[in-house]
């Protein structure tokens, strides 16, 4: 329930009931004080009709501003929240691409080390006398014999 707002009007004097024989009488005074009155209570009363519509109309605004400034706060929140589910995924993401480049340069770098050390050791054995080297000339287990002449102590070899 809204309250009204009007501003209350004084009471209209008694309508003088005398006969005006010149101007400046008091009868004359009592007239003209009369019809000011009137005209002053139709203002007030014009303005008050006026008035009226324009505060519905002004409660009204406000009410919708407030409304909206509600949904503008709404609007705000989720705004956030979705830039902050969208920097997380991001994040989240990045964090994967990080992990799985990691996982692919290790691995790399295992096959080059892998490469580097069979190349490394070709090299090696391919560079000492006899071919393989004398390391495998050296330990040279015979296939026949008995086992006092077999090094190893065993005759399956």
């Amino acid at each position: 329930m809204q309250v009204s707002h009007l501003p209350e009007l004084p009471p209209l004097p008694q309508r003088p009931s005398c006969f005006v024989w010149y101007a400046g009488d008091a009868c004359d005074d009592a007239m003209q004080l009369y019809h000011d009155s009137l005209a002053q209570r139709q203002q007030q009363e014009w303005e008050a009709s006026v008035a009226k519509p324009l505060r519905t109309q002004i409660a009204d605004q406000r009410q919708t501003i407030l409304d909206q400034r509600n949904q503008i706060r709404t609007l705000q929140l989720k705004v956030e929240s979705q830039q902050m589910a969208t920097l997380q995924r991001e994040a989240r993401q990045r964090a994967s691409l990080n992990f799985l480049g990691a996982i692919i340069g290790v691995g790399l770098a295992f096959l080059v080390v892998l490469a580097v050390f069979r190349k490394l050791a070709k090299f090696e054995y391919s560079g000492l006398p006899g071919g393989m080297g004398s390391l495998c000339e050296s330990v040279v287990v015979p296939l026949t014999g008995s086992p006092a002449t077999n090094p190893l102590g065993s005759s399956r070899y």
